[in-house]
């Protein structure tokens, strides 16, 4: 899913799935189904500030390209790909252990 900044005012229809953080869920919730983990499908037209960061599911449609900017993935998205920093240490370990028994 594709995280955008809305670069204005922007409506987004219903039966669209959008990833959402709790607060702009939380004004919306009554136009809000729940679908899990932070997705949410609009129950009817949605309303979104200049600047607000959502993800969309799907192509965006032609008409609201001019309202929206790609931006990078969000940070846990970003944090999942990068490697483990406890294999590196056991990495470095295993060889100050093995050096020491020579």
């Amino acid at each position: 899913m594709k995280q955008y900044r809305t670069t204005q005012t922007l409506a987004i229809g219903e039966g669209t799935v959008l990833r959402l953080d709790e607060s702009q869920a939380s004004v919306r919730a009554n136009r809000l189904e729940p679908v899990g983990d932070g997705l949410y499908r609009a129950k009817e037209l949605l309303q979104f500030k200049r600047g607000e960061v959502l993800g969309i599911e799907g192509e965006i449609p032609k008409v609201h390209e001019s309202c929206l900017e790609q931006v990078e993935p969000a940070v846990e998205d970003a944090e999942l790909k990068k490697p483990s920093p406890t294999s590196d240490r056991r990495g470095s370990a295993s060889r100050k252990h093995g050096s020491h028994d020579l």
